[in-house]
């Protein structure tokens, strides 16, 4: 068989190990040993834009005590792979234009936060491998951010990829700069649980952007009590996708889903297993917004949605294990070989179907390279297309 000679376009964006030409490693170790900075601090004051701080974790997990200030493009690494170096403090990074800041292996007592208004262009932010006991605020506009297995309290963005974490929430809120990204926002592989006792709504997830398409795919996102995931704002004209994730809201007046926006879009929810504790599964409060509904499922007795335009092949009374995502979930996606698992069978509804199965992402191992996105048609295809894929190496 003959076959048509094809172009293809590969970008593969490594973001531990890219730098700057002439860029220099500056080695931070516990007072200064060996000629090393004894701070972090000093060591990102003496540094030039592209240069890596190598910081080598403490004896017995004592912290560098202070709070960072990041002014430049940089990226902060730990010298012992799959440690992390513990700070007592804060991380501000101020937005600048073109600026890159990339952050691996940090373990902080407070915030990461981004600062400042930028215009003419956009900025990066990676937050990889690390932990917060606080959260990641990097909600500005023009600020691209990456934040990829990491533990924290919240994550509040406005565009980028969220995969593989473990938080309390994720807020993603509308970039209204001047220099729109033109990629959409991936939201992947991220177990969420709202633990807000006392609060009287607060979702795992919300979504309030005007100007990006969205994939939500394969997350678990429980809440502590309220609605699990609201849509607040849609961009118009877009398709948006809602998949295979795990859906849990809790008390009788919240939903799984509430989609709340007057956009003129779609949105598409498929492959979803839903646990909804005294509460619907979907309620779609504006006509507006074109929903499709299919294929997914409920351990209530019935699945309960209001105002969408396509419901069908959604199963209630299911059986599933809420923790291995097994059962009757199990080869009961849907069927179109576009949403086939790794193995190559019918897609598992849930967080372990199709291609971003979760496992894929949360490994125990930090001391290897990983492929966080990969991006690739998903049928046999004859003709010319793009791949996208990024990724973190190791610490050193």
């Amino acid at each position: 068989m003959k076959f048509k000679t094809t172009k293809l376009y590969f970008a593969l964006f490594f973001l531990a190990t890219m730098q700057l030409a002439n860029a220099t490693d500056l080695i931070v170790r516990d007072g200064g040993a060996g000629g090393a900075f004894a701070t972090i601090s000093d060591a990102i004051n003496a540094a030039t834009d592209g240069d890596r701080i190598i910081i080598r974790p403490k004896v017995g997990d004592t912290p560098y005590i202070e709070d960072l200030t990041i002014d430049k493009s940089l990226t902060l690494l730990s010298e012992i792979s799959g440690d992390k170096y513990e700070i007592l403090g804060t991380i501000t990074i101020n937005n600048d234009v073109n600026r890159t800041v990339s952050i691996h292996n940090a373990s902080t007592t407070g915030d990461i936060v981004s600062n400042g208004t930028i215009s003419g262009g956009r900025m990066f932010i990676n937050i990889i491998n690390s932990e917060s006991d606080e959260s990641l605020l990097l909600s500005e506009d023009n600020v691209t951010v990456n934040v990829v297995r990491t533990t924290c309290n919240r994550i509040n963005f406005r565009h980028g990829k969220v995969v593989a974490n473990n938080c309390s929430k994720i807020l993603m809120t509308d970039d209204v700069g001047d220099s729109l990204a033109t990629d959409d926002v991936y939201i992947i592989a991220n177990r969420v649980s709202a633990q807000a006792a006392g609060f009287t709504d607060s979702p795992a997830l919300i979504i309030n952007s005007l100007n990006y398409t969205f994939h939500v795919l394969n997350n678990s996102l429980v809440n502590g009590i309220g609605h699990s995931t609201v849509i607040n704002g849609v961009k118009d004209g877009t398709t948006n996708f809602i998949s295979n994730n795990f859906i849990k809201p809790v008390g009788s007046n919240f939903r799984g889903l509430r989609i709340a926006t007057e956009a003129i879009a779609t949105i598409v929810i498929r492959n979803n297993l839903f646990d909804p504790v005294g509460s619907d599964e979907i309620e779609v409060i504006n006509n507006a917004i074109f929903v499709i509904a299919q294929y997914n499922m409920t351990r209530s007795t019935t699945f309960d949605i209001t105002n969408a335009d396509v419901n069908e092949n959604n199963v209630s009374g299911a059986t599933y294990d809420v923790t291995t995502f097994t059962g009757d979930n199990e080869n009961a996606g849907h069927p179109d070989a576009i949403f086939t698992d790794i193995d190559l069978t019918r897609n598992d509804m849930g967080p372990k179907g199709g291609s971003y199965n979760w496992d894929n992402y949360r490994t125990a191992d930090d001391t290897k390279p990983h492929v966080f996105f990969l991006q690739t048609p998903r049928r046999i295809f004859n003709g010319t297309t793009s791949f996208e894929a990024n990724g973190s190496a190791k610490s050193n």
